[in-house]
Formats: C-alpha cells, sequence, structure tokens
C-alpha cells in the first residue's frame, strides 16, 4: 500500500484499499498527508476507509494542525476537515483551530497566508462552513465561530472584488472540493451571499452563463434554438446526410 502510495499510484491504491484495510491506520493518514496523496485521501476519507478514532490521535492532530498553520496545504487540509468530524475534539485542540482561522482574517493580503493558496475562495467557503457547524454542535464555541465566520467571508468578498479578469473568477468559484461540489455549490447550500455579491457583475456574468449556457450566445436561429430537442427535432442532419439513422441513436452520444 504505501509502495503505491509512495508513487502517486493512488487510483491503484483505492482499489486495493478495502482487501488492506488493516493498514488504513494513522501510520497510512500520516504518510497520505505528507506525500499529499490527494486522490486516494479523498477516496478514503469519502468511503470512511480510516478508522475514525485515529482522528482522536494526537499526532495526527498535531500534523493536521502544523499542516494548516505553515500555511502551504491549507485548501488540502481544509478539505480534510470537510470529511471528518472536528467537533469530537478536545475544548483545547478546538480553540487551537479557531486561533489559526482568526491569522486568515487579516485584510492585509502581504500578511495572510491563506491568500496565498491553491484558491483563497474555496479555503474560505469550506472554513465558513466548518464554523458554521462547529458552532451549531459544540454552543461553547457559537459566538467565536460566527463572528470568524462573518470576518472570513467579509474578506472573501474584498478578495472578490479585486480579481478582474472573469475566466480566473469562474474557475475559483466553480473549483471542487474532496466531496465533489463546486465553491458555488457550498456558498449556496450555506447562505453565504457576501461571496456571491449581487453588486458584483461578474457574479451576475457567471449566472447567466450558467443559466444559458456557455454556448447560447451560438444559438443558431430563435429561441427555439435554446431548446437542443426543438434543435434535433427540426434541422437537417448535418453529420451523416443521406443516412437513414434512428432518432435514438441521434439524440445518444454513440451519434
Amino acid at each position: 500500500m504505501h509502495a503505491l502510495l509512495a508513487n502517486n499510484l493512488d487510483d491503484i491504491a483505492v482499489r486495493f484499499m478495502g482487501a488492506y484495510s488493516r493498514f488504513m491506520d494513522s501510520t497510512t493518514f500520516l504518510f497520505t498527508l505528507h506525500n499529499r496523496n490527494h486522490v486516494f485521501l479523498k477516496k478514503a476519507l469519502a468511503f470512511s476507509a480510516f478508522d475514525k478514532t485515529i482522528f482522536r490521535e494526537k499526532e495526527v492532530i498535531a500534523k493536521l494542525m502544523s499542516t494548516l498553520d505553515d500555511g502551504s496545504k491549507i485548501n488540502f487540509v481544509v478539505n480534510i476537515f470537510s470529511l471528518i468530524d472536528v467537533a469530537i475534539w478536545k475544548n483545547k485542540t478546538i480553540q487551537d483551530v479557531l486561533d489559526i482561522f482568526r491569522t486568515f482574517c487579516d485584510e492585509n493580503q502581504n500578511k495572510n497566508i491563506m491568500m496565498l493558496c491553491h484558491n483563497p475562495v474555496q479555503a474560505i467557503a469550506l472554513i465558513a462552513e466548518l464554523l458554521k457547524k462547529l458552532g451549531a454542535s459544540r454552543r461553547k464555541y457559537e459566538s467565536e465561530c460566527a463572528k470568524l465566520k462573518n470576518n472570513l467571508l467579509k474578506l472573501g468578498k474584498i478578495y472578490l472584488r479585486k480579481i478582474q479578469d472573469e475566466e480566473i473568477y469562474a474557475q475559483l468559484i466553480m473549483d471542487r472540493d474532496f466531496k465533489n461540489r463546486s465553491v458555488l455549490q457550498i456558498i449556496t447550500t450555506n447562505g453565504f451571499e457576501p461571496l456571491m455579491d449581487e453588486n458584483d457583475p461578474k457574479a451576475e456574468n457567471l449566472m447567466l452563463m450558467l443559466y444559458k449556457g456557455k454556448e447560447s450566445a451560438r444559438c443558431d436561429g430563435d429561441i427555439y434554438g435554446y431548446s437542443n430537442i426543438v434543435h434535433l427535432l427540426t434541422s437537417k442532419v448535418k453529420k451523416a446526410q443521406g443516412s437513414k439513422l434512428e432518432f435514438m441513436r441521434i439524440i445518444t452520444n454513440y451519434f
């Protein structure tokens, strides 16, 4: 198992993780975390392949915390947090996590290490979601979690306003997490309105594009052209003129 992971053969390791379930312990988890086996970790956590008790172990928690704190793999770690139950941790550990999240609220992008990660918008959305769940399950931290969440969403709003390129904006918003959810889905599910400001034309343009479709501007014909079925029924076959084809074959992927 470790040999496969060491050579980044994640897909093969996933196929055999059931047969080698005895190796799905804290040692393997720490190895994959260090080696950044994203695909394996994502699927193993989604299938609950790791024993849940390993996430109570001091060594595992310490590694997650140190990795989060150094800022090198923020997206990676918060994606892992979204797949495990952080609320089971002790009060001191939870407070340490909140203290790290507090450093991510700094509006000075030159000092905020989260702004240097792969996708700051995804990180903000996932952390805000985690804070929302943590506040609901641990009432002791409800007020602190709510305040941190609001500060992070405010920071995300400022960050997104500074992005001028609509393609980069769309990539950040449509990026997917370990649960295969787009950032947009996380925002809408949790009601994180500041991250999709109605006064931001980029957000409006993206929503219109998703509603109408990327190729809507190239629609041939009038309003009926927006319907694929109407187009298929009323247009001549351009790909295989003169051939006798069944209707179902035309509208399926085999055509």
